[in-house]
């Protein structure tokens, strides 16, 4: 699939998938076989993304923002309402969410902004960067304030590998702290509503703070060595809400307990470092900015989720990647692997798959 020398990474990726296999296998064995579909259309979409000349992709830094604007844009318009959010696009028989296409194509117009922007000027930073505020925007006035997290974390770290100054990220903090009542005040009252709830999921423990509550109960009962596949009581008896989606990895700690959850952050720790290697092999400024903020997307959306699935975080939306059930995250997830890859290899093998001894 990839060349020789990124071994490591598929390694690591298909113990994260199996893991995922594992749990839907027990907790959901009716969604399995849609999951397996998503998983093949990854792996196909990153084999064909990594045979790409991806070089040239950074000449289309305004399309791959526009498009993102566009489909975030249309998602406000015309997508589709559930649970006080709008979040999905449908056409016809084909469900997505534009959000979550949005990262990958928006990690890949920044790095081109970045690598060709001058940083030791203020005027140019906030030029390549302000506009990255308008997407972030529409994504907030969905609201689906859980990607904005990831979205802003990912910019960020492109930011600081790219070499700016301190003093410049301290100017681009005020201004995103002096926006931020302005926002709070285009809130509706059921917005305002989740945001209070996402701050303190404990203010309301039998509404919208019990996820949290028996995401903790399935963790910690799962104790050393879990209570076996297909044993879990709370998702089993449908205490645990989402446990396909958000909360998969509680379902997996109950029943694999500490000695699985263990192994699954161990490969993704493996997977991430390896991403944060192929930046630092990247033959170009532009290649090296995109992956980075690959990698910090994986790490992130893995950090948090977890953290939300132990209590230490506020209940987001995130998906674990490649675990979580989810046809567009999933698809996406892989897709961006597959395009880290391609940004990684030498100009002259790109374009092509070799199979040889270079060390990982």
């Amino acid at each position: 699939m990839f060349k020789f020398n990124d071994f490591q990474l598929i390694l690591a990726v298909l113990v994260v998938v199996t893991f995922g296999f594992l749990i839907h296998q027990s907790v959901s064995p009716a969604g399995l076989n849609l999951q397996v579909v998503h998983l093949s259309l990854g792996f196909l979409l990153a084999l064909l993304v990594t045979r790409l000349d991806l070089k040239s992709s950074s000449a289309f830094r305004l399309h791959l923002y526009l498009l993102s604007c566009l489909l975030l844009i249309s998602t406000l318009i015309i997508g589709a309402a559930s649970r006080g959010s709008t979040r999905w696009l449908d056409l016809g028989p084909l469900r997505f969410q534009p959000s979550e296409l949005a990262k990958p194509l928006l990690i890949l117009s920044f790095a081109s902004s970045l690598a060709q922007t001058n940083l030791r000027g203020l005027k140019h930073v906030l030029r390549a960067t302000l506009p990255y505020g308008l997407p972030l925007l529409l994504i907030f006035l969905q609201p689906d304030f859980g990607t904005v997290i990831i979205i802003t974390l990912i910019l960020s770290g492109m930011l600081f590998a790219s070499g700016l100054r301190l003093k410049h990220i301290a100017v681009l903090v005020l201004i995103t702290l002096l926006i931020s009542p302005l926002l709070w005040l285009t809130l509706k009252d059921y917005q305002k509503s989740r945001v209070l709830t996402f701050v303190n999921p404990a203010a309301d423990p039998l509404g919208k703070g019990y996820n949290s509550i028996q995401s903790v109960i399935a963790v910690g009962s799962g104790q050393l060595t879990g209570r076996g596949l297909g044993h879990g009581t709370q998702s089993k008896l449908r205490f645990l809400p989402e446990h396909r989606t958000d909360f998969i990895f509680a379902s997996l700690a109950e029943e694999l307990g500490f000695l699985g959850s263990f192994l699954l952050v161990t490969a993704y720790a493996w997977l991430i470092i390896r991403l944060f290697k192929l930046a630092a092999l990247a033959p170009t400024t532009y290649s090296y900015l995109a992956i980075i903020g690959i990698a910090t997307m994986f790490a992130s959306q893995t950090l948090i989720n977890i953290g939300m699935n132990i209590g230490l975080l506020p209940v987001t939306g995130i998906t674990l990647p490649l675990v979580s059930s989810g046809g567009t995250s999933t698809i996406t997830a892989l897709a961006s692997l597959g395009i880290a890859v391609g940004l990684s290899a030498p100009p002259r093998s790109r374009a092509s798959i070799e199979i040889n001894a270079a060390p990982g």
